[in-house]
């Protein structure tokens, strides 16, 4: 799991997202659950994470290096073809791409895939991950 401060981080960076009107977020665990009545919508995870401490000799004030990923999940309506999810998944991998937002720096996206597996009940799902690294002390 990531650092609090590395979900808000990347929670603020989507909210500024110009597909977000179209494709809104839905946070995880939360009523805001769709029940297929949405065109589309964005979930943000983080199936990973790893801390090694960078800095040594001042404890309490080392620097730990978190290093993961922050995975994209693009649910878009079943039966309205792939492209606008691809679309969107492009956009979100530029949007994220080598930037620095909040003490958080992201590096190259991977690119979205297509398969059997992106049927998901009423949404075709594709995923964008975006490696990330964040230092905080401790």
């Amino acid at each position: 799991m990531a650092e609090a401060a590395v979900v808000d981080a990347f929670g603020a960076r989507l909210d500024e997202w110009p597909g977000l009107a179209e494709c809104p977020l839905v946070e995880s665990n939360t009523s805001g659950r769709t029940s297929g009545t949405v065109s589309a919508f964005l979930q943000l995870q983080f199936p990973f994470a790893t801390s090694e401490r960078i800095t040594f000799g001042a404890p309490g004030s080392n620097v730990w290096r978190e290093e993961g990923a922050a995975r994209i999940l693009i649910n878009a309506k079943r039966g309205t073809g792939t492209a606008q999810a691809l679309a969107w998944a492009s956009d979100l991998a530029s949007f994220f791409r080598g930037k620095h937002f909040d003490g958080v720096e992201t590096f190259g996206p991977s690119t979205a895939s297509t398969d059997d597996s992106n049927e998901n009940g009423a949404y075709y799902v594709v995923a964008v991950a975006i490696p990330y690294r964040f230092d905080l002390t401790g």
